[in-house]
């Protein structure tokens, strides 16, 4: 047909059943354009709108703080880099704060950190990044220490996000959620988020090239 379809839940494939859902229509991202599968370079994509498009699972619970690592890799696309906006975060639902989150605009990628007290660091890479163009978003935690990384390429940033332990209860893709409020709309698509509860920078050259195998991001 020519309808659209749009995503209500993006299944976790791990097995821990972290799904993130979406049951408000206008929110929910788009998966199928005019009846068109949506697709990045010939893979399947979703479509989110920059304006209220977003996933979200609020029974995630991220205790920690410099001793929580985490290792996160997502493929995603911008469709106007003008815009700051989030790849995905985490925050509490009932205050502002604590969150963290990754977000990017077309001169930076950033990595935030904020305490319940308020607390904010961010690890800001400086790289140039261009509208409708696939990459590969890579952060590794250890520690106070935050690494960046694009493509796979040569470590764009490192950087302290020693804060005050967190205790998150709320996760988005596409958005950061932090109290009530939902924000940084991601404008563009994406179609893989992978996260893990540990430092895999060991690993990140080995994890990165299945990624690459798969999307052909980058050469």
């Amino acid at each position: 047909g020519t309808e659209d379809g749009f995503v209500t839940t993006w299944y976790d494939q791990s097995g821990n059943g972290n799904n993130a859902t979406q049951a408000t229509a206008a929110n929910q991202p788009k998966i199928v354009s005019s009846g068109t599968l949506v697709t990045e370079n010939g893979k399947a994509a979703m479509d989110f709108d920059g304006t209220d498009d977003y996933l979200f699972n609020t029974s995630l619970t991220i205790a920690g703080g410099t001793d929580a690592p985490m290792s996160s890799l997502v493929v995603g696309t911008s469709n106007n880099v003008t815009l700051s906006q989030r790849l995905y975060g985490f925050g509490d639902n009932v205050s502002f704060n604590p969150f963290t989150d990754l977000l990017f605009n077309a001169s930076n990628i950033s990595y935030r950190k904020r305490s319940s007290s308020g607390t904010l660091k961010s690890t800001n890479g400086s790289t140039t990044l261009v509208n409708n163009t696939q990459y590969l978003f890579s952060t590794f935690t250890a520690g106070t220490t935050i690494d960046l990384y694009l493509n796979s390429a040569a470590e764009i940033s490192a950087g302290d996000i020693d804060v005050p332990p967190l205790s998150i209860n709320q996760f988005g893709i596409g958005a950061l959620l932090f109290g009530p409020s939902v924000g940084g709309y991601m404008n563009g698509t994406i179609q893989e988020q992978i996260f893990y509860a540990s430092d895999q920078s060991a690993n990140r050259t080995g994890i990165e090239a299945n990624i690459n195998d798969y999307y052909n991001i980058y050469p």
